[in-house]
């Protein structure tokens, strides 16, 4: 089972001519994407696949610390779908903290905190910082092209007191 639910890496950077600036509503790239994470994290931790899926383009690449590359929203269909059958379920909350956006791409910045559990009762919690890349599509709609997530260390032991 992957260790991050959505990983993605930057990997294009087209730009669209200067002046291309709103989005098909009406606001700007920055609090256009903002709103799409937080529909992301709800139909994430609602486990509706149409939803996450609406967000993410066709070309969409997933990276996770110590897993292989999930490439394309079929595969990512495919993997979601995994962790569906296999009974996980987990809470997410992710907070944007930074927008920068140019033509067609935008880069999002941001920190994550989520809980894995598993069927038998067992979890995993971790945090850490995440870099998300986004393309505007033709119609004006920004979907998620690439996610890179990186987990923060665990804390450092405290010394025991004597």
């Amino acid at each position: 089972m992957t260790r991050h639910l959505l990983a993605f890496a930057l990997f294009s950077m087209l730009v669209s001519p200067p002046g291309f600036c709103q989005t098909r509503r009406g606001e700007s790239p920055e609090r256009e994407i903002r709103t799409q994470r937080g529909e992301f994290v709800a139909a994430m931790n609602a486990r509706d696949p149409q939803k996450v899926f609406a967000l993410a383009a066709p070309d969409l690449v997933l990276y996770a610390e110590g897993q292989k590359a999930v490439a394309g929203l079929e595969n990512f269909r495919a993997m979601f779908q995994r962790m569906l059958e296999s009974g996980m379920t987990w809470e997410l909350r992710m907070e944007t903290t930074r927008v920068e956006s140019s033509g067609t791409l935008a880069i999002e910045l941001g920190r994550y905190w989520k809980t894995m559990r598993r069927p038998d009762g067992s979890s995993r919690a971790s945090e850490g910082r995440y870099v998300d890349v986004w393309k505007r599509q033709p119609d004006g709609r920004w979907l998620l092209i690439v996610h890179a997530p990186s987990d923060d260390p665990p804390p450092a032991p405290t010394p025991e007191k004597k």
